[in-house]
């Protein structure tokens, strides 16, 4: 009985260490809902190729769709559109020229208004 103990100990720690390679990948993934870390509680700007379109968005993650990757996420609510709905955006990242990421809605609105004080706006 002694010499079974250590015999089933190993045994236990194979299966459990089998266990955790064997798990389908989904049952490893995170919430895709969820903002990327380097995203999470900041405001990611995202200017597209497209000179005239751009956009800020909150709660921002990349998502895969098929073969293309996108950036996702919440449109950023600005005191100039209250009342603009509620809107989740898929952008392609093979639009994006460039993503700027700010740690608030704050420093967001700053670099906003820098740059349309810089335009002549």
């Amino acid at each position: 009985m002694v010499q079974r103990f250590p015999c089933l100990v190993a045994a236990c720690v194979v299966a459990a260490a089998l266990g955790s390679f064997l798990r389908p990948p989904s049952a490893l993934a995170t919430d895709p809902d969820a903002p990327d870390p380097q995203f999470a509680r900041k405001v990611v700007y995202l200017e597209l190729k497209d000179k005239d379109r751009s956009t800020y968005l909150q709660n921002a993650r990349v998502r895969k769709l098929g073969d293309k990757n996108f950036m996702v996420g919440e449109y950023l609510k600005t005191p100039q559109f209250p009342d603009f709905p509620d809107v989740t955006y898929w952008i392609p990242l093979e639009d994006v020229k460039t993503i700027q990421v700010y740690k608030s809605i704050e420093d967001a609105t700053k670099a906003s208004q820098y740059g349309e004080k810089k335009e002549g706006k």
